[in-house]
């Protein structure tokens, strides 16, 4: 039998920066128009990263209902935390449409991304 990991998340300031640019690489590999498009509206790179760190950090908590927090957590302990790319990727593809329309809309600097 494979041994259990040894943390659920990334703990260290090396492992988490690991795995956020492992995100945003798949972020910009599946999404690439709306990838584009939120690293165009960022203020810089630190925005883009800020923003998807949080997400993580807090486990979706303020992002998703609780109900669903709660599956996600579920899912993290069986099978690791790739589901939290699965799941901020589902996310992002789920509201492209929505996110695409606002940002069309405006301009840079009108909106904040963390509103989005």
């Amino acid at each position: 039998p494979k041994p259990p990991p040894r943390h659920f998340f990334p703990v260290g300031r090396l492992e988490s920066a690991v795995f956020l640019r492992t995100f945003l690489d798949l972020f910009k590999e599946r999404l690439p128009i709306l990838h584009r498009t939120l690293a165009e509206f960022a203020r810089d790179r630190e925005e883009l990263d800020q923003i998807f760190s949080t997400w993580f950090a807090r486990l979706f908590v303020g992002v998703l209902p609780l109900r669903y927090v709660v599956r996600i957590l579920d899912c993290l302990f069986v099978e690791g935390c790739k589901v939290l790319y699965r799941v901020a990727l589902a996310l992002l593809k789920n509201f492209r449409a929505r996110i695409l329309e606002v940002c069309a809309q405006r301009k840079r600097g009108d909106i904040q991304l963390c509103d989005l």
